[in-house]
């Protein structure tokens, strides 16, 4: 008796329970789905820009050919988010109407300026290798320009530096700049530096605090500075700059999808002081799974598994979202120097000002298939399969969306996505009030009321049916098993 009631009350703590709804609102419920005139289809490791009138940009990223080999794309879409409607703008190919246009590409930065230009920086070639190249796409002209072309039509050529070669980096797309961090270099290196491209003066400059680190690493560890990494998710919050995990582990390239070398740390870049400042985790090679405790709880040990290239939002609070990726789920089993990476699809949310994480819902396990529901109507069981390097942006801070990336589909299947999903957290109450979930709260003091119950259950059992010392030593033992599932409890 006493155990079955310990094992519900383990059951109810671990109980998920979530004041949203994810969305399906198109693109296949199975992967590998080649594009079409009715969207960009299967495809990973695009960049994504949302315009000021909520018009969504997408270009390149990888997909899989008829022989289902995986190709790298250079194509330019347009969704209508009202009509829920894509328009191809630019098809795949090196030349459009006689004119250049950037050449094939995944993972690269990207960024807008009003509604003249699109700004795509770098990425990774079809070795792996990163690029080092700048493009803008001139909205008003429909067509693509190299940087010097277009200084030279806007009659603003300088000789500014150029950051080199970067692929799968940091980066964020802030007011008028475009910033990066680190990435892949072109022989496949991590690098550490940081950049900044204006798109007013259409200049790049490596930002100070990047030109100060010494040149020595040993010695410029000791600074307070994220180390060399490719493959971080990144926030803007009240104009500061957030960062997350990544592959910190040179050598431990994406292709070979290794846990080892992926980090769990959170830093925050202050653009007013031009200065960076660790909050959480460690930037050290995975060592631990994620910490998932209660759904809903901000609690101080809360961690997600250390992880590359997860989507992310902000919310109208500025606090962070982080949905999925590639790395570490909750088995133990997973942390190994040879174990390979899982996909995830658990979804965090970070407190700003309290620096505390939240397991706000998805499974505990990686790899695993999504739940579709009906096509445009949001359902709390609805769940996009796990994934990594998917498009996402946001409207208003509280509509999300997330579209394709590397992942698996309706039947687990592995592959390029190609589905488009929305998620309205405008009921969440850390959103509305930074507060713990209701149903949190009442699960806490429901198991508080049952553990009171079940004390005076268990002192009437023992008063009433011991009769020797033998029995009550048995009770002992038995409460004491009890005590024990209560403290080892995800309270």
């Amino acid at each position: 008796m006493i155990l079955k009631l310990a094992f519900l009350l383990n059951f109810i703590a671990a109980c998920s329970c979530q004041d949203f709804k994810w969305a399906w609102l198109g693109g296949s419920k199975s992967a590998l789905i080649t594009s079409d005139e009715l969207g960009p289809g299967a495809r990973s490791g695009s960049v994504v820009w949302k315009q000021n009138d909520g018009t969504i940009w997408m270009f390149g990223g990888a997909t899989h050919n008829s022989n289902n080999q995986l190709v790298l794309l250079n194509d330019l879409w347009k969704l209508d988010l009202a009509m829920n409607k894509w328009t191809l703008i630019n098809g795949p190919s090196a030349v459009k109407d006689g004119k250049t246009v950037p050449p094939p590409r995944q993972l690269a930065a990207g960024c807008g300026f009003g509604s003249a230009v699109f700004i795509v920086y770098g990425g990774l070639d079809d070795t792996g290798n990163g690029l080092a190249d700048t493009w803008v796409y001139y909205i008003f002209e429909n067509r693509w320009f190299t940087l010097l072309e277009m200084q030279i039509k806007m009659g603003n050529v300088s000789a500014s530096l150029t950051p080199g070669a970067h692929g799968d980096s940091a980066w964020w797309c802030n007011s008028e700049k475009l910033v990066i961090f680190g990435g892949v270099d072109h022989e496949k290196k991590l690098r550490r530096d940081m950049w900044i491209f204006s798109m007013v003066s259409l200049s790049w400059s490596e930002a100070k605090v990047s030109v100060n680190l010494p040149k020595d690493e040993t010695f410029a560890s000791v600074f307070e500075y994220p180390s060399q990494r490719s493959g971080a998710t990144t926030w803007i919050s009240r104009d500061k700059l957030y960062l997350f995990g990544g592959n910190v582990q040179n050598g431990n390239h994406r292709s070979n999808h290794f846990n080892y070398g992926y980090s769990t740390d959170m830093w925050e870049y202050d653009p007013g002081s031009d200065s960076w400042k660790a909050l959480k985790g460690s930037s050290e090679l995975c060592s631990t799974v994620g910490s998932y405790r209660m759904v809903g709880l901000p609690l101080e040990n809360n961690l997600p598994g250390c992880r590359r290239k997860a989507a992310a939002w902000t919310d109208a609070k500025n606090n962070l979202w982080m949905f999925g990726g590639e790395g570490v789920d909750g088995n133990p089993e997973s942390i190994s120097h040879t174990a390979k990476s899982r996909l995830l699809n658990d979804i965090w949310h970070f407190d700003v000002e309290r620096r505390v994480w939240t397991w706000k819902g998805g499974p505990k396990m990686g790899d695993m298939g999504g739940l579709y529901g009906i096509k445009g109507e949001p359902e709390s069981r609805n769940l996009p399969g796990s994934r990594c390097e998917a498009a996402a942006w946001t409207l208003y801070g509280k509509t999300f969306y997330l579209y394709g990336g590397l992942g698996h589909d309706e039947k687990a299947a592995g592959g390029l996505l190609s589905d488009l999903w929305t998620l309205d957290i405008h009921r969440d109450q850390q959103v509305q009030l930074n507060a713990p979930y209701p149903a949190s709260v009442f699960g806490i003091i429901f198991m508080a009321l049952a553990l009171v119950v079940l004390i005076s259950v268990l002192f009437f059992f023992v008063r009433g049916t011991v009769k020797s010392h033998s029995n009550k030593s048995a009770l002992s033992g038995k409460g004491v098993e009890y005590l024990r599932l209560i403290n080892n409890s995800d309270i």
